[in-house]
């Protein structure tokens, strides 16, 4: 009786004399190294990585690859600069990828509007719920205990969005300067 055969065992013997272009090659492993910086950026980002152990990852890389990787991983960081967090890992990061040329200008901007966008936020917050307070007291609803749902409310999500399209604007011109 003959034997039984994966799809990947079958597909293994089909292409076993096939050879790949130095195209394939060099796409192969651009999506390795893209595949590689993504899990790096996860680790550092949720602190399971060191600055010091970026910094040996990017020289552990043989030269020939190694400003590929660089450029990958800065690219990367780049793009995981948000609008709602402190950045302040990531700019450090940025920072040693970029070998001392960066404008550190450009790091203080950025800095800045996250703050102007969690101040605006924190304060049409407020504005917001005391609005929502007021209606529930023209409908007689009052007390210690009422609390409006503003997280909740149309209102507040379409303004939190306004707000945050607003500020990513401008961080991605910012960004586009790093």
């Amino acid at each position: 009786m003959g034997e039984i055969k994966s799809s990947i065992e079958i597909a293994m013997e089909k292409t076993k004399n096939l050879l790949l272009s130095p195209e394939e090659k060099e796409r192969l492993h651009q999506e390795e190294i893209v595949n590689r910086v993504g899990v790096i950026v996860s680790r550092y980002q949720e602190g399971n990585l060191s600055l010091k152990d970026l910094e040996n990852e990017l020289k552990s890389h043989p030269e020939e690859t190694r400003d590929s990787f660089s450029h990958h991983l800065l690219k990367a960081m780049i793009q995981n600069i948000l609008i709602t967090q402190d950045n302040q890992r990531i700019f450090e990061a940025i920072t040693l990828l970029k070998k001392g040329t960066l404008d550190p200008g450009i790091m203080e901007k950025i800095t800045n509007l996250v703050k102007e966008n969690q101040k605006i936020l924190k304060d049409s917050f407020s504005s917001i719920e005391s609005v929502f307070r007021e209606r529930l007291v023209h409908l007689g609803i009052q007390g210690d205990a009422v609390i409006p749902n503003t997280e909740e409310s149309q209102e507040w999500q379409e303004f939190q969005r306004e707000t945050r399209s607003k500020h990513e604007r401008v961080l991605n011109r910012l960004k586009e300067k790093i």
